[in-house]
């Protein structure tokens, strides 16, 4: 990448996709003073690091984790903001918290896309669509078998937050369901107008034929779902995970997928993301072993809606600004 010999003060970091508006927005830091580095597609991480030295401010918008390693390279770094919500899923705040670095995030600006997207994961799951491919692929079977209709399903959503709540809405609109809800504080307010449910975690896990996942992780979240808050799940339960992977024990996840005490499972990222992602050669949890029918992921897309981007990056922009003022 060409550098400017212009002596700037401020030196700002953004590795993300070229998005049509991309340019206008950048015009306002550039305005300011500011000298934009943009790495529009990352082959891998050490491409992004080798600006580390000289980098005043980072807008974190793809899939680079900042830890202590990146952290002792960013030794002129004075804000950070992620395009996002979930700061531990990319920073680690321990390590950040004494350096004087200031961090920030753009919280519940992708939440229609992510709430959107879960919709259309938990119709395909519930219609059997993952294990209809399997058995095509592998030529073993004409896989058809009549569904109940979303109006007929018992739907759990762990989590009523921002994400959670419009989930909520989006089944309602469309269907008749009976959902019921885990969250850290009842909402009866929604109970009423959505005719939702509060329920606990063993109630949706034994009683519902989906369970959406849009909690936060943090220390109480953290392996939530394992074998001992699993031993009662219907047997027929589809589960999908919009949170953050280590919400989830993969040991005890593969055990009951190939024992037959779960249906199947979805995640929308992984434990390795990236250039540390080496597919099923390379997969300590073991779960990319398992077919489609079974387990199915991709790569952290839900939330990646050009429209969620841009917002988030308005923001992110305003962030940095107001910060030099």
């Amino acid at each position: 990448m060409k550098k400017s010999s212009r002596n700037y003060r401020q030196r700002l970091l953004l590795a993300t996709g070229a998005l049509p508006s991309l340019k206008n927005h950048l015009v306002q830091l550039q305005t300011a003073g500011f000298q934009i580095i943009h790495i529009e597609n990352p082959k891998n991480f050490e491409e992004i690091r080798a600006y580390f030295p000289d980098v005043t401010h980072y807008i974190l918008g793809g899939p680079e984790y900042i830890g202590h390693r990146e952290l002792s390279k960013l030794s002129k770094l004075e804000h950070l903001v992620l395009l996002g919500t979930g700061i531990p899923s990319f920073v680690n705040e321990e390590a950040i918290r004494n350096t004087g670095i200031r961090l920030s995030n753009t919280p519940h600006m992708n939440c229609n896309g992510v709430a959107e997207y879960a919709l259309s994961m938990l119709i395909s799951s519930l219609a059997g669509t993952f294990n209809s491919y399997a058995q095509m692929r592998n030529g073993s079977a004409w896989w058809q078998k009549p569904r109940k209709e979303l109006s007929e399903s018992r739907i759990g959503i762990l989590g009523l937050g921002e994400i959670g709540s419009l989930l909520a809405r989006k089944i309602r609109l469309i269907s008749e369901a009976k959902i019921l809800y885990v969250s850290r504080s009842s909402k009866p307010t929604l109970e009423k107008e959505l005719s939702l449910m509060q329920s606990d975690l063993k109630g949706l896990v034994s009683t519902c034929d989906a369970l959406v996942m849009c909690i936060p992780f943090n220390n109480s979240t953290k392996g939530i779902i394992n074998r001992v808050n699993l031993a009662y799940a219907n047997p027929k339960l589809s589960i999908l995970c919009f949170s953050n992977p280590r919400t989830v024990v993969a040991a005890d996840i593969k055990e009951l997928l190939k024992a037959g005490s779960l249906s199947f499972f979805y995640m929308d990222g992984y434990y390795q993301e990236w250039e540390n992602n080496k597919g099923i050669t390379d997969d300590p949890q073991g779960l990319l072993s398992l077919g489609p029918d079974q387990f199915y992921a991709t790569s952290h897309i839900a939330a990646q809606t050009e429209k969620a981007i841009e917002i988030q990056l308005n923001r992110a922009i305003f962030l940095i600004l107001d910060g030099v003022q």
